[in-house]
């Protein structure tokens, strides 16, 4: 039941984004960002299965922080799941300074993902934040007292970046990858 639901949903987001550029779906390609935890391989698999009916190019791309001994397994899941499933498969190995760590690996993460799309001419970013994400986000920001944009939280589109299960719960993430 969770799996139709989802599904449905993801379709309709793509099928937005194809009156959103104003080309064929099949003419349009995705660059998914991959860390190889639940969100992003759930993300990765819809899209995946999507992609059997409107034929739109997919790759994706994980970046290693090698911030404990799973980052090189991540990175290796992530490269068999993108080879076992046709998807074009970007990597990029880092160190971010401790000092400010999320701060700076959205930054580095966000530099490679754009860099990509430009050279490889990808009309999407596509990452997996959920509502769960948007509610620590935007919770975060009251307690931090940011400023009115802060507390807007994350945005649904931003530039190229589009993030199709921003409205979805983890918990229906969650029931679809036991599906």
């Amino acid at each position: 039941m969770k799996y139709s639901f989802i599904n449905n949903y993801i379709e309709k987001q793509i099928l937005e984004y194809e009156y959103e550029l104003n080309k064929s779906l099949n003419c349009i390609s995705f660059l998914v960002a991959v860390s190889g935890g639940l969100d992003s391989i759930v993300l990765l698999d819809l899209l995946i299965n999507l992609r059997k009916k409107y034929h739109y190019t997919l790759a994706c791309a994980y970046i290693n922080y090698n911030t404990s001994i799973y980052s090189s397994q991540a990175h290796e899941y992530c490269k068999k799941y993108a080879i076992d499933n046709n998807v074009e498969y970007y990597t990029k190995s880092c160190k971010i300074e401790k000092n400010n760590f999320e701060s700076r690996a959205r930054a580095f993460r966000y530099t490679y993902l754009n860099h990509i799309a430009r050279e490889r001419s990808y009309d999407f970013i596509v990452t997996a934040h959920h509502f769960d994400d948007q509610i620590e986000t935007i919770f975060m920001k009251i307690q931090d007292n940011s400023d009115w944009i802060g507390k807007i939280g994350i945005r649904q589109k931003y530039g190229i970046i589009r993030r199709p299960l921003l409205n979805i719960t983890k918990n229906i993430i969650l029931e679809y990858a036991k599906e």
